[in-house]
């Protein structure tokens, strides 16, 4: 009989992060990733006393630092 293991991709996929998740998907710590919402660096959604980012959110911000760096 074969052996069954769970499929490598989850059923349901993720549309918003967390801060500590969007901070591992940056490499940048939590605080940072904080000042970069309240800056308006980059993009957030609020539901209650919770911020949660996009994943679409961080590639703009991602896209923004390539221009940024590109055009200096």
């Amino acid at each position: 009989m074969a052996n069954r293991t769970a499929p490598l991709t989850p059923a349901l996929t993720r549309v918003a992060l967390s801060i500590e998740e969007a901070a591992a998907v940056l490499g940048l710590s939590a605080r940072t990733v904080y000042r970069l919402v309240w800056s308006g660096d980059l993009v957030a959604l609020r539901s209650g006393r919770r911020v949660l980012i996009e994943p679409g959110a961080i590639t703009d911000f991602l896209g923004s630092l390539a221009q940024a760096t590109r055009s200096a």
